[in-house]
């Protein structure tokens, strides 16, 4: 079905919002035509009676919590790959699928339940998407958990040393100072105190990933994995999430650029990307790896 366009409305507190009040419908327009036959007039108000009724039963469900439907979540620090891998799982399909680029309300969601500002529940429409692609609700895992227990997370790890060289090229950034510019860097919400541009994006990778451990059913897969059996990584996580794929379409689209290419004009890189990245300094590398530990050990990149 796609993704839906919701876009103008940050926090939807009734279905009013929506436009969708089952009481403010009127009859009128279903008996217009005097010409219709007695029989056609009656079933007419026999549709638009049932379609009242089935308003009136999603108003009560849309505000019924905690959301028991099963939910199915990527997430990971911003340059990690999870849009190839949620394009690949949720890519084609009837169900509703969320991607954060399209819907950005969600950053708004993401920092004020963080700060403990809101919660979940003043976001309700996100309950009307079936797969989620944002991996900024990483660090919100644990809130999350308690309004949607029934939702399974994939985790996306990657060398934070690459996902800072992807960052670079994400915005087509040469330098330090075009660095403390892109909008994962300089944001506050995760309350980073620390100045350095490149300090701050690996802190934010280590508390996506701290944060993540506070709940079960998450699922951790390395990036550079995915990048040496991106089918056979695709089809495991599909069987964890308990949802079909089409390895014919993953096989497709897994070596393409996943973002829209007037966003992102480079070919997709696996690891050690950043060995090229001449704007990290030694020095830079040594602390990357001070602040990420101990997962970068943990994860093999030491």
């Amino acid at each position: 079905m796609g993704t839906a366009n919701l876009q103008e409305h940050p926090a939807v507190p009734d279905l009013e919002t929506l436009g969708l009040n089952p009481f403010q419908w009127s009859l009128s327009s279903e008996f217009e035509s005097m010409s219709l036959s007695l029989y056609d007039r009656a079933r007419r108000k026999a549709w638009h009676l049932a379609d009242r009724a089935r308003l009136r039963w999603f108003a009560e469900q849309y505000q019924r919590w905690p959301c028991e439907s099963p939910k199915r979540l990527v997430v990971g620090c911003e340059s990690s790959g999870t849009t190839i891998i949620a394009k690949s799982l949720f890519g084609k399909g009837r169900l509703r699928f969320l991607v954060e680029g399209e819907q950005s309300w969600v950053w708004d969601a993401r920092s004020k339940i963080y700060q403990g500002q809101a919660t979940f529940r003043d976001y309700p429409h996100l309950r009307l998407f079936d797969n989620w692609k944002v991996p900024g609700f990483a660090p919100v895992l644990p809130q999350l958990r308690e309004v949607y227990p029934n939702c399974r997370a994939i985790y996306v790890v990657r060398d934070p040393r690459d996902v800072i060289a992807s960052a670079f090229r994400t915005f087509r950034i040469k330098d330090r100072a075009g660095f403390a510019d892109v909008p994962w860097v300089k944001a506050d919400w995760l309350g980073i105190e620390e100045t350095d541009p490149i300090a701050r994006m690996a802190m934010r990778w280590k508390i996506y990933l701290e944060r993540s451990l506070k709940v079960d059913q998450v699922h951790y897969m390395r990036y550079e994995d995915f990048c040496d059996h991106k089918v056979a990584t695709i089809k495991e996580l599909a069987e964890y999430l308990e949802i079909p794929v089409d390895l014919k379409f993953v096989g497709s689209i897994c070596n393409q650029q996943a973002s829209n290419s007037r966003a992102r004009s480079y070919a997709p890189q696996g690891p050690n990307s950043w060995q090229h990245l001449e704007a990290l300094e030694p020095e830079d590398i040594d602390r990357v790896k001070q602040i990420c530990e101990p997962f970068f050990t943990q994860w093999g990149y030491a």
